[in-house]
């Protein structure tokens, strides 16, 4: 858990360190959209559709502020499933 945690800490950072990079550099890249994959770990455990919910409640908060963003949430539907 402590590990996902870290994981969700560094993409969250690395997105905030880009944003405010990215800010005056938007003018010039008008129409460039940001791509984000979410690999969860299941896709029906509650944990994992709140983090689910979370990405794409961001993704339209930026999108309403002028960034465009896209999610791409892909993973097996069982934690357990490892063919997946």
């Amino acid at each position: 858990m402590l590990i996902l945690r870290r994981s969700i800490a560094a993409v969250a950072l690395t997105v905030a360190c880009s944003k405010s990079t990215d800010k005056g550099a938007s003018a010039g890249s008008a129409g460039k959209t940001l791509t984000i994959a979410v690999i969860p770990k299941g896709t029906t455990h509650e944990f994992w559709k709140s983090i689910h919910a979370g990405a794409v409640q961001a993704s339209q908060e930026l999108n309403a502020a002028g960034d465009s963003v896209r999610i791409i949430w892909k993973g097996p539907l069982r934690e357990d499933d490892r063919e997946q």
